[in-house]
């Protein structure tokens, strides 16, 4: 008889041992000790941890480019011109247009881990 109560014990205090030291594990910053046991004494250890995050970011963007673009050389002409060719030499005309729109950028940096 005395054999049993020895091995319930046993038990007993590993299943004590484990659930004080794997949390503890899990979760170095929660520590949970228990000294100065008695005789027939009952200890209990409970370690509960709750972490939750909620990151929710929204955008809206309304953009209207509107553009219009014209190019001219100078406006040369030839007229009333009397034999021979007539020729007009002008320069290029360039355009360029650089539209660029940058919206709806976000970032979430969460340095903490997170348990469910």
């Amino acid at each position: 008889m005395d054999f049993k109560k020895k091995i319930a014990g046993a038990l007993i205090t590993g299943s004590l041992v484990a659930g004080v030291l794997l949390p503890g594990a899990a979760f170095a910053d929660q520590i949970c000790t228990i000294t100065d046991n008695g005789a027939f004494s009952y200890n209990k250890c409970r370690i509960k941890v709750i972490k939750k995050l909620k990151v929710e970011q929204n955008n809206g963007a309304v953009v209207t480019n509107g553009v219009i673009v014209g190019a001219s050389t100078g406006g040369n002409s030839a007229s009333f011109n009397t034999g021979g060719t007539t020729t007009i030499t002008s320069g290029t005309s360039t355009v360029t247009v650089t539209i660029t729109n940058t919206l709806n950028s976000n970032t979430a940096v969460v340095n903490t881990p997170v348990t469910p």
